[in-house]
């Protein structure tokens, strides 16, 4: 991770913790840093696998952070499973940050997301309240920046998942609900995928 004039990412922890979370075999799926103090120097202040409900929680209301989070886009057909990998950047801003701090966000930001090579950023986004990054919100971007092929579902974390099936609708794939629970009952879903690359689970 290299050092610039408007952010310092010199921390050693930060490159084994983004790379932790490249990795397709682990399970860990966020990555949040904040400045130490009042410096330019981030630090990371939490990495971990519980999901999106879990990383909003480490979001303080005075801090400015930034997040690298996993999303996994799965299109879920009869006997048929495939995920595939979306990264999420998130620019936080709490409620009660000052005036001074908030201006330098923005171009901060931008040196931290440049810092993150080796992932294509599916959606970069700005939040200041939970509000923000609640499932529905962040599914309604990931479709709406999406390609032609949709996913049935978003999955945020454990227990954390939200169905496209009514968002999309006749322009979504061909699939009727007793499709896809006989597919949740019969076939084991894909647990890592890359960004580049889907994993397809067959059940014979």
């Amino acid at each position: 991770m290299a050092a610039g004039k408007e952010v310092d990412l010199s921390d050693p922890a930060i490159a084994p913790a983004f790379s932790k979370l490249k990795d397709m075999k682990s399970t860990e799926n966020y990555l949040v840093l904040g400045f130490v103090g009042k410096t330019n120097k981030l630090e990371v202040n939490g990495t971990g696998s519980g999901g999106l409900t879990e990383m909003v929680s480490l979001l303080a209301e005075d801090r400015v952070h930034f997040v690298l989070f996993r999303v996994i886009a799965a299109d879920v057909q009869e006997n048929v499973t495939s995920n595939r990998e979306k990264y999420l950047y998130i620019s936080w801003i709490g409620p009660k940050v000052g005036v001074m701090l908030r201006a330098k966000v923005g171009m901060q930001s931008k040196v931290v997301q440049n810092s993150f090579v080796g992932v294509s950023l599916a959606v970069v986004m700005d939040a200041s309240t939970s509000a923000d990054l609640s499932l529905e919100t962040i599914a309604k971007r990931l479709l709406a920046c999406g390609g032609a092929h949709k996913p049935t579902k978003y999955i945020f974390g454990p227990g954390q998942e939200y169905s496209l099936l009514e968002l999309l609708g006749a322009a979504g794939p061909r699939h009727t609900q007793k499709a896809v629970d006989e597919s949740k009952a019969t076939s084991p879903t894909a647990t890592a995928t890359t960004t580049e690359t889907t994993t397809t689970t067959t059940t014979e």
